[in-house]
């Protein structure tokens, strides 16, 4: 496990012990949770844009009436947006999550 230790340095080039290993320790812990709550929050997001733009968008599910109806993201080069790049952030996030929640139980 000597690869899972952080080395920190001071101004005289000095490697700290001791204190320093107990607060990266403990800033990783914190820092995990952090980035598990930052990719659910992440996820709620995604799920608040697919929500607001399929309720935009014409057809039998437009409840949110704009001046201008959402027409664009359903032609070719805009097609790719909602098609791909929002299914693959939410694999993104699911997969960090996962990641994050294997460290967070090998730690305890």
């Amino acid at each position: 496990m000597a690869e899972d230790k952080i080395l920190v340095t001071g101004a005289t080039g000095a490697t700290g012990g001791g204190a320093s290993d107990c607060l990266a320790g403990y800033a990783r812990a914190i820092g995990d949770e952090v980035a598990l709550i930052w990719n659910l929050l992440g996820l709620f997001a995604l799920a608040n844009v697919v929500t607001r733009s399929v309720l935009s968008a014409p057809g039998l599910l437009n409840f949110i009436h704009a001046e201008t109806p959402n027409r664009m993201m359903g032609m070719f080069p805009y097609l790719f947006i909602p098609a791909s790049f929002v299914p693959l952030a939410v694999v993104l996030h699911v997969v960090a999550m996962r990641a994050i929640g294997i460290a967070l139980q090998q730690d305890r």
